[in-house]
């Protein structure tokens, strides 16, 4: 297994590939790559840390959690514009029933 040090670097990497993927509107990317990013995370800290590599563990960790508050941003964004995009549907929907009903 790769060192602590390896991991977060590879946990990072990933985060910033889904950063940018989700910048050009790539949610398949994404979708695919979290679970692989949740592994990582999970391997870095299912076991303790060495006190020598503690200082840049955690400046990449700092560095993942900055991103991921960009990315739950994102989340929620998409998320506010498929609720608006899911009420205009259903206006669209009402509007094309009555002009049925009255026609």
């Amino acid at each position: 297994m790769k060192d602590k040090i390896a991991l977060a670097n590879e946990l990072l990497s990933l985060t910033k590939e889904i950063e940018t993927h989700l910048g050009k509107s790539d949610l398949a990317f994404a979708k695919e790559n979290e679970p692989r990013r949740m592994e990582l995370a999970k391997h870095i800290f299912s076991t303790d840390v060495s006190e020598e590599q503690s200082p840049e563990i955690h400046k990449i960790i700092i560095e993942v959690l900055e991103i991921n508050t960009r990315l739950q941003k994102f989340a929620n964004n998409a998320k506010q514009e498929v609720a608006q995009m899911s009420r205009q549907v259903k206006k669209s929907q009402k509007a094309t029933s009555a002009y049925q009903a009255h026609k």
